[in-house]
C-alpha cells in the first residue's frame, strides 16, 4: 500500500499532486491532534503553492484520508535544495481559541459525555455575523456520538463541569479527556472525494469530530502480530517495561491546591499498598485542572493508580510489508483498538496485549511501501486501591 499526498486550496480544489517526495509521514494519537510532513524538491512544481494557512496537505492511504489540514512551517534548506512541509489538522484552530462569555460551558457548563465535548469544540465557530464577514470556519463538522449522555444540568446524578472564561479551548477538551470516564475523540479526516456522514464537506471543512465512549474494539483475537515465529508478520516487536512511570501514591488536587493539611475536600489521596511494599512509595501529585469536584477528584487519582502502580509494559510493533497474513491499518485495525503482539528471541519470549494510542505512516519515497508503526500501552487490570482522606 502506497501514501498519496496532494496539496490544495483552503477551498478543498486540487493544486498540484506530489509526485516525487521524501519521507512523507502521518502521526495520528489517540485523542490528540493528527500532523503530517512531507519533504520535496526545491525543482518541484509544489514548491509555488507552499503556503502556510492558504494551502492545504491531503494525504490518502489504501482509499482512506489519513490526514488533511492545513500548511504551518515550512523549512527551506538552500543547502539541500528541498522544503519540508509541515501541516496541522484542523485542531489548529482549537488551539487558538479561548473560551469567552456567551460560551455555553462558561455560562452554564458542559456534561461529561460527548455533547459536553462537543460544546467546549463549538467555542470556536465564529458567530452569524462574524461568519456573514467572511471569517474562515473552525474547520470541523459534527460526525457520529457514540456516548452515553448524562442526565440534563439540575437533574439527579448528572455529572457537569463549568470551564473558567479565558481557559484555551484545545486545553479544556485535553482536561476533559483525561476525566475517568470521559469521551474519547477523533477528528476524522474527510474530503470531497472521501465524503463523511454529512456528505460532500463544504470548503474549509477538513474533519467530522466524533466522539465514542471507548474509541476502539478489542481485536486481540483478530489482529495479532508475531515477530520472529509464527505468522512472522512484524518487522519489529519493541517492549519496554517502565520502572521509571510507576506511581503508588497519586494526590489529585483541586487548582491551587487544598488550603490547609485538614482540608480534605480540595485533595484526593488515592495508594496502593502492594505496589508501595515492592518497590517503595512513588509519588505523583497533579492539579486537576479545573475546579472539580472531591468524587471526581478520587476518581482520577485512581485512575493513575490502576495505570501505573505496577511497571507498564509498553510496546511498539512494526507491521511487515502489506501481504497475506499481514493486518491491515483502517481495514483490520486503528487507533484505539486492542491487539496482541508476540515476540520471541533467544532466551526471552514476550505475549502482549495492548491499546494502540499512536499510529506512524511513513513512506520514504513515491515508490516505496508505507511503512506503519503502532505505539501501545498495555490494558489496565483492576487493582486494589486505598482512599485516603475520607469515604467517597
Amino acid at each position: 500500500m502506497y501514501l498519496q499526498a496532494q496539496l490544495e486550496d483552503v477551498e478543498g480544489n486540487a493544486l498540484r499532486r506530489l509526485t516525487q517526495f521524501k519521507n512523507l509521514q502521518v502521526t495520528e494519537p489517540l485523542n490528540d491532534s493528527i500532523t503530517a510532513k512531507v519533504t520535496v524538491s526545491m525543482t518541484h512544481p509544489a514548491v509555488e503553492e507552499i503556503h502556510p494557512l492558504k494551502r492545504v496537505l491531503t494525504v490518502v492511504y489504501d482509499d482512506f484520508p489519513v490526514f488533511r489540514g492545513r500548511l504551518t512551517r515550512p523549512v527551506y534548506d538552500f543547502d539541500k535544495g528541498t522544503v519540508e512541509i509541515n501541516a496541522h489538522d484542523c485542531t489548529l484552530a482549537l488551539k487558538h481559541h479561548y473560551h469567552s462569555f456567551g460560551d455555553e460551558p462558561v455560562e452554564f457548563g458542559y456534561p461529561i459525555d460527548g455533547r459536553g465535548l462537543r460544546m467546549l469544540a463549538e467555542s470556536t465557530v465564529p458567530l452569524e455575523l462574524q461568519a456573514d464577514d467572511g471569517m474562515f470556519p473552525s474547520g470541523f463538522l459534527y460526525g457520529v456520538d457514540q456516548t452515553t449522555h448524562q442526565a440534563d444540568l439540575g437533574e439527579e446524578g448528572a455529572v457537569w463541569r463549568r470551564v473558567e472564561r479565558g481557559t484555551n479551548v484545545w486545553e479544556s477538551i485535553q482536561n476533559l479527556s483525561n476525566i475517568v470516564g470521559a469521551p474519547d475523540f477523533w477528528f476524522r479526516p474527510v474530503h470531497p472525494d472521501f465524503p463523511g456522514v454529512n456528505g460532500e464537506p463544504p470548503g474549509g471543512f477538513y474533519a467530522e469530530l466524533d466522539v465514542f465512549d471507548r474509541r476502539g474494539d478489542d481485536r486481540t483475537s483478530l489482529v495479532i502480530f508475531e515477530k520472529n515465529f509464527g505468522k512472522k508478520n512484524a518487522d519489529n516487536v519493541i517492549w519496554e517495561p517502565d520502572g521509571t512511570s510507576v506511581r503508588n501514591f497519586w494526590v489529585q488536587v483541586y487548582p491551587g491546591g487544598d488550603r490547609s493539611s485538614t482540608d480534605d475536600t480540595r485533595r484526593a489521596r488515592v495508594l496502593n499498598g502492594d505496589s508501595i511494599n515492592l518497590y517503595g512509595m512513588m509519588m505523583g501529585w497533579e492539579s486537576s485542572g479545573q475546579k472539580d469536584k472531591y468524587n471526581t477528584l478520587v476518581e482520577k487519582a485512581k485512575a493513575w493508580i490502576r495505570a501505573y502502580a505496577f511497571p507498564p509494559d509498553y510496546f511498539t510493533v512494526v507491521p511487515s510489508a502489506d501481504r497475506i497474513n499481514v493486518p491491515q491499518y483502517r481495514r483490520d485495525y486503528d487507533v484505539g483498538d486492542t491487539i496482541t503482539a508476540r515476540a520471541k528471541n533467544g532466551l526471552v519470549a514476550k505475549e502482549i496485549r495492548g491499546r494502540i494510542i499512536e499510529a506512524r505512516l511513513t513512506q520514504m519515497n513515491a515508490q516505496t511501501q508505507t511503512r506503519t508503526e503502532l505505539d501501545c500501552v498495555p490494558t489496565v487490570t483492576t487493582s486494589e486501591t486505598i482512599v485516603l482522606d475520607q469515604d467517597t
